[in-house]
């Protein structure tokens, strides 16, 4: 009915910035018969202060503290400023974005509508394929289904592949904004996903498709052979045979990948700036060129913390995540909102003052 579809349209929790849900997900929810729930509603109240921690404790203090000033005249600080700027930039945003979705996707959950994940511990993948497959997942899905798979995906042959992610990913840093600048970003990461796709079919690697969710097989798919691969699928709780050499690959892949994707969000500030353009990310690396001797002015203790805690917690297991949330769903109600009061009182104490507009709002 019309006035189903317009209700989709004008849901408020995701109408801004997401995540992307479709009709198809939406409509039913519209007409399912719902009771209160204890447990959806507890974790619908651990989710919106979860994103307003993310938001204002997390992403608006790494913002003011190091990345607009070392992001805005990088020439004046020390190389370690900008290199922790860029660091704090990968923070800021993944707060920003992260924290905004995890509201929304409480506020639906208190009104009874189940919304998809949108992030699955983004900075711990282990390649850029991986990383799309936790960043912004209902958009990555969305590319997939509405341009990847029309443009002939992976059906085509090895060239056309390679073509198809790339034409991909332009278009979608294209709907970030009509500003060649994400164009750059986009390509940028279609270009890291295609010469990655091709290292692995150089080395011969199994292209093994699997569950989204099922992070220890997405995180070892690239380490061991696809029959190992299946059997994990089969049976989840077999014991996993670590070597070594497996283990100094998945850090390696680690690092490498979280570095490409710094070295994306510089690009990507580059477009959120008004005025800004591709000039813009050029001074922040030529400023990595040199003044490794200077004293750092930005980077302090507490900024460093707070880099290195948000990134640790990024490996934080899924299960112990879901056990937490079961036991605060125990909690007496009059204890849970004296608690949640007692939280929000907390942020706004340690935020900075005032609270800065959402990133992804400009999208």
């Amino acid at each position: 009915p019309l006035l189903d579809f317009a209700v989709y349209l004008s849901f408020f929790p995701q109408l801004v910035a997401g995540p992307i849900v479709r009709a198809t997900e939406f409509l039913p929810e519209l007409r399912a018969s719902r009771t209160p729930d204890r447990v959806e509603a507890s974790r619908a109240t651990l989710l919106i202060a979860r994103g307003l921690v993310k938001k204002v404790v997390i992403a608006d203090f790494i913002g003011r503290a190091i990345v607009n000033d070392a992001f805005g005249t990088p020439g004046e600080y020390s190389a370690w400023d900008v290199l922790f700027g860029i660091y704090g930039y990968a923070i800021q945003i993944y707060a920003d974005f992260s924290g905004y979705t995890d509201m929304a996707i409480g506020l639906a959950l208190l009104l009874g509508f189940r919304f998809p994940q949108n992030f699955d511990r983004p900075y711990a993948a282990v390649s850029v394929q991986d990383f799309w497959r936790r960043w912004h997942m209902t958009l990555s899905r969305w590319l997939r289904d509405y341009l990847y798979v029309p443009l002939g995906g992976n059906r085509s042959g090895r060239a056309a592949t390679y073509r198809n992610l790339v034409i991909t990913m332009g278009l979608g840093g294209l709907w970030h904004g009509a500003a060649w600048v994400f164009v750059v970003w986009g390509l940028y990461q279609g270009l890291g996903l295609a010469i990655e796709r091709a290292l692995s079919e150089a080395r011969g690697e199994p292209d093994v498709e699997f569950d989204a969710t099922d992070v220890r097989i997405r995180e070892l798919a690239r380490l061991h052979s696809g029959a190992e691969v299946d059997a994990w699928r089969e049976d989840p709780t077999s014991p996993v045979p670590f070597s070594p050499l497996a283990v100094r690959r998945l850090w390696l892949g680690r690092i490498v990948t979280f570095h490409f994707v710094c070295v994306g969000w510089v690009v990507f500030f580059a477009g959120t700036v008004t005025g800004g353009g591709i000039d813009t990310a050029v001074d922040v690396f030529t400023a990595l060129g040199s003044g490794w001797t200077q004293a750092p002015e930005l980077l302090n203790p507490l900024v460093a913390v707070v880099i290195v805690l948000t990134i640790a917690v990024q490996f934080v297991p899924p299960l112990l995540a879901r056990q937490l949330s079961a036991m605060f769903s125990t909690v007496p109600a009059p204890a849970m909102a004296i608690g949640v009061a007692l939280w929000i009182m907390v942020v706004v104490a340690l935020g900075p003052e005032g609270v800065s507009e959402f990133i992804y709002f400009q999208f």
